[in-house]
């Protein structure tokens, strides 16, 4: 079973640790189990990614789409929120293309996206040899406190298989 997971980020965080815990358990359990892992650069996840010898792939985060999103918004202005995800839509529209690729490629049985800005672009990004896949949204964080990115994933939620969350609170 080829399981691709695309992660938004090349730091070592709690998701990260959460997604690297994740995929070796699988791994010890089923040897037909083979994931990949892509995130958008290099850094302390990669460089465990690459201490578990699990197979891992850079496809980068524009910069544009580093930017945006509502977690670390200081001026709460909505407004602001949507100006700012127009300006980059190009570049949003690029990175699911890029991601389209890459399953067109890789050829998963199930995807696991694993974050906010991943969600979204993923599912964009679906269809084609792809729409047999099975799509897993991990959510860490809550919804709630994401208004446009809440509002974006609950327009692409029709895409996914399923949902899973870090805990029952974000749940």
């Amino acid at each position: 079973m080829k399981v691709l997971y695309l992660n938004p980020s090349g730091q070592l965080g709690g998701a990260e640790t959460s997604l690297l815990t994740l995929v070796e358990g699988r791994r010890r359990e089923r040897r037909e189990f083979r994931p990949i892992v892509v995130t958008t650069e290099e850094g302390p996840f990669t460089r465990r990614c690459a201490e578990l010898e699990i197979p891992h792939l850079i496809l980068p985060l524009p910069m544009a789409l580093e930017c945006v999103g509502d977690a670390e918004e200081q001026d709460g202005h909505w407004g602001n929120r949507v100006a700012r995800l127009l300006c980059c839509s190009s570049d949003f529209i690029r990175f699911a293309a890029g991601i389209r690729k890459l399953l067109h490629r890789v050829r998963p049985d199930i995807i696991h996206t694993n974050g906010f800005k991943m969600h979204i672009a993923c599912a964009w990004a679906l269809g084609g040899p792809n729409a047999e896949a099975a799509v897993v949204g991990h959510i860490h964080d809550y919804v709630s406190n994401r208004p446009l990115a809440g509002r974006l994933l609950r327009t692409v939620s029709n895409r996914f298989s399923w949902f899973i969350a870090n805990s029952r609170s974000v749940a």
